[in-house]
């Protein structure tokens, strides 16, 4: 299940175009909560693939 993607500055740059305020981003439901959401799932994926 492994994926090469690549994280290119534009979409690094799109990524918090839609955010206005600084809890946009850290808050609750924040940009960062998100993406590290996302993160701890595909790791646990990954993982999963590996161990079985």
């Amino acid at each position: 299940m492994t994926t090469d993607t690549t994280f290119t500055p534009k979409l690094l740059d799109q990524l918090p175009a839609n955010y206005e305020r600084p809890k946009d981003l850290t808050g609750a439901d924040g940009l960062f909560k998100q993406l590290k959401k996302a993160l701890i799932e595909a790791l646990g994926a990954e993982l999963s693939d590996h161990l079985g």
